[in-house]
């Protein structure tokens, strides 16, 4: 080649138009065609201007085909060829005083349709070096006509120039289009607020049938026209995978759960003894020493109060874990919400809800059974009225807040929690009332969830679901 384009590709961002037209007509070398194309396949602007020049060139050679099919007779014809081939014959004698003319006549025959050709290529959105180029490499002696023999005689008028038609106006002065910029690719389609409700309630629902829509370990975040993410850690490994097999046929759920690892290296024979800390005694230590040395026998006051303990602790934390699904439940699908949901899907929520409420009944009664076991002095003080809650999501937020509050209370009456300076009996009082007050609370959504959110419903009963 002329010039080593390789410097210039490297000083320069894109191809230049002459390296394109020698890619599309097979003049480069294979090192150089092998770059050209790596460099087509990363660049959209120079891929566009290279189908663009395609695209001129085919219009251009169809254009000019069709014009030199229109001259006399056909291509194929054997008869056209062969009165074509007497014509030529005729206008090169040297002895016709109208050679010369004739050979203009017959080269402005010929060339004619080029030009209209040429004007086509500028209809299309050529621009110069294609013209160029394409001009130069089928019709080079239509730009350099070669000299006329001396013998020819060429008539007074003949160096005068002819008349072109427009429709032959010469290439430069047609006006090149502009070459389009670079367009970034189309983004993809974004889902709509009805596809990521239906995506966030089955990411809930799959969270049910897994076990894990219970405490603060995975959570449900919604991201705005985006997808559903489903973050945090299971407790087993077969958890996670039910969790992944239920949100499979969700296109919108981005699960990102994780899993604890299960080859974590055993802790050596010789390792160093980790510090035991003396537990502190619960609040009520002395109240449950006495109680149960009075109602259990000798032999198993110790055990009975152990129990009781463990039992008091695990009744709250069921109770704060089905109050934390609620709530969750409850400010994310909205009474207005389920009210817009189709009648199958209000049907498959309400299954749901009502699962947590009969956990949550069920914790709350059996432990108010053993709070009332216990006669502690502080249980006879008056208690203030449970708050009158009408609303479905309001009620939520309130029940997990109580819930949470006895459940930190009971950590320090029955399993020497520190409190903060509280004592026993603000710490019993504050438990009672919290216990009632939860039953009042589930009391409102359970009544709410039973009248399927309807407002005339839950007008009868003097609550609202919104």
């Amino acid at each position: 080649m002329a010039k080593n384009w390789w410097a210039a590709l490297g000083a320069e961002k894109h191809l230049t138009e002459e390296i394109l037209l020698q890619h599309i007509d097979g003049a480069l070398s294979r090192k150089e065609d092998d770059a050209a194309a790596r460099h087509l396949r990363d660049c959209w602007e120079c891929r566009t201007l290279l189908e663009r020049l395609d695209s001129a060139i085919h219009a251009f050679m169809e254009e000019r085909r069709d014009q030199l099919r229109t001259l006399e007779g056909t291509p194929h014809s054997s008869n056209g060829f062969s009165a074509r081939l007497a014509r030529h014959a005729a206008l090169l004698k040297p002895e016709s005083p109208q050679s010369g003319f004739r050979i203009f006549f017959l080269a402005r025959r010929v060339f004619w349709p080029l030009a209209a050709a040429a004007a086509a290529l500028a209809g299309v959105g050529a621009w110069p070096p294609v013209r160029d180029y394409v001009f130069r490499s089928t019709v080079p002696e239509a730009r350099q006509p070669a000299p006329r023999p001396s013998a020819v005689r060429t008539l007074p008028h003949a160096a005068e120039p002819a008349t072109i038609p427009p429709e032959a106006a010469p290439l430069a002065a047609v006006t090149a289009p502009p070459i389009p910029k670079r367009q970034s690719p189309l983004p993809l389609r974004t889902p709509t607020s009805t596809e990521l409700d239906a995506a966030e309630f089955a990411a809930y629902l799959a969270l049910h049938e897994a076990g894990l829509c219970r405490g603060n370990t995975i959570e449900v975040l919604r991201v705005p026209g985006e997808s559903i993410r489903i973050t945090g850690v299971a407790d087993r490994l077969q958890q996670a995978e039910n969790l992944r097999a239920a949100l499979a046929g969700v296109k919108l759920a981005d699960v990102r759960v994780a899993i604890p690892s299960e080859d974590l290296s055993p802790v050596a024979a010789d390792a160093a003894p980790t510090l035991l800390i003396e537990p502190r005694p619960p609040l009520l230590a002395d109240r449950l020493k006495e109680h149960f040395r009075r109602l259990s026998p000798p032999e198993r006051a110790g055990k009975d109060m152990a129990d009781y303990s463990s039992q008091t602790v695990r009744l709250a934390g069921i109770a704060h874990q089905e109050a934390q699904a609620l709530r969750a439940l409850a400010t994310v699908f909205t009474a207005h919400r389920i009210e817009a949901m189709k009648p199958e899907d209000r049907a498959r929520f309400l299954r749901l809800v009502e699962e947590h409420l009969q956990e949550l009944r069920h914790g709350l009664t059996q432990l108010g059974q053993l709070l009332d076991q216990l006669d502690y002095d502080a249980s006879t003080a008056a208690m203030e009225p449970a708050p009158v809650v009408g609303h479905w999501e309001q009620s939520g937020v309130l029940l997990e807040r109580q819930t949470a509050r006895m459940d930190y209370l009971i950590g320090g009456l029955f399993a020497g929690l520190d409190l903060g300076g509280v004592d026993a009996g603000i710490a019993w009082r504050e438990l009672r009332e919290l216990h009632q007050q939860s039953l009042e609370l589930y009391r409102t959504m359970d009544v709410i969830a039973r009248a399927g959110w309807d407002p005339d419903r839950l007008k009868d009963f003097g609550l609202t679901g919104r």
